[in-house]
């Protein structure tokens, strides 16, 4: 059974502030009770307690009853957390769709505004929009996507290799250099049933730890990380569409590409071992 505390914390919750709730369960205990009488139950003061009353009136919660001295009735609380869910589910959906409009306007005059030579730079230094960002290349790359990353690197492995049917679809053509100092299998068992499907796919390797993670999407976009991890600590990560950048880090891409190892692990994993 739920405590008064408890209760008092779900009305709130739901909408009615904490004097109003406290009245409303004193209410809701007494029965038919007298402003003096859910005044002291609710340890509310008196002078606070008819204009509470009256509020909890207007909200449909509390019932008032002429009689000398007045007399106040609760909405049993079956109906009246009811009427408040369905209140608070109405506010919610409203919120909804002003926080939808308000989103497609901001887009727009975004996507809208002249963009320079310059392009943009984005400094993100929190996990989850990290992800965001990175998911968001994979998602939309529609050429080529280079990448460069440790085996053990939760940003590039796991979500990085769900883009089979990507592959697929649009032969996007995809370029991975890893650092294979963290090697394990489970990894080479997922790259190489990639590898086996999608010819597109092409990995190869460095025998030291990769000196960025990195992301590069149609030559266009670019998400590097921009500290170095120490500690298993996360590291922050630069964003930009500027041109000379991407252009810059494409070709010390093609220069690490270039000298990496491209192992024939592919054909030393029986097909019976790659699920």
């Amino acid at each position: 059974m739920l405590a008064i505390d408890e209760t008092i914390e779900t009305l709130i919750n739901l909408g009615l502030t904490v004097l109003q709730a406290k009245v409303y369960v004193a209410l809701a205990k007494l029965g038919t009770s007298t402003g003096r009488a859910i005044a002291k139950e609710a340890k509310v003061a008196s002078q606070d307690v008819y204009r509470i009353l009256s509020e909890l009136q207007e909200t449909g919660l509390v019932e008032k009853i002429i009689a000398k001295p007045n007399m106040y009735h609760a909405m049993p609380p079956s109906k009246g957390l009811s009427m408040l869910l369905q209140r608070r589910k109405a506010q919610t959906k409203e919120l909804e769709k002003t926080a939808n409009l308000i989103s497609k306007m901001f887009d727009c005059t975004l996507n809208s505004a002249e963009k320079t030579d310059m392009g943009s730079f984005i400094l993100i230094q929190k996990e989850e929009p990290i992800k965001s960002k990175a998911f968001e290349l994979l998602d939309s790359a529609q050429v080529s996507l280079e990448l460069m990353h440790d085996t053990r690197d939760s940003v590039a492995y796991g979500e990085l290799y769900n883009i089979g049917q990507k592959l697929s679809d649009k032969e996007i053509k995809v370029r991975d250099v890893i650092s294979r100092s963290n090697q394990s299998l489970q990894v080479m068992k997922a790259l190489a049933s990639i590898i086996q499907k999608y010819p597109t796919f092409q990995v190869k390797f460095i025998d030291f730890t990769a000196p960025a993670r990195l992301i590069i999407k149609d030559s266009r976009e670019v998400l590097v990380s921009a500290t170095t991890k120490t500690n298993g600590s996360l590291q922050a990560f630069l964003w930009s569409d500027n041109p000379i950048l991407v252009q810059i880090i494409q070709q010390w891409f093609n220069n690490i590409w270039e000298k990496s190892v491209q192992d024939d692990f592919v054909l030393q994993i029986p097909r019976a071992q790659i699920k």
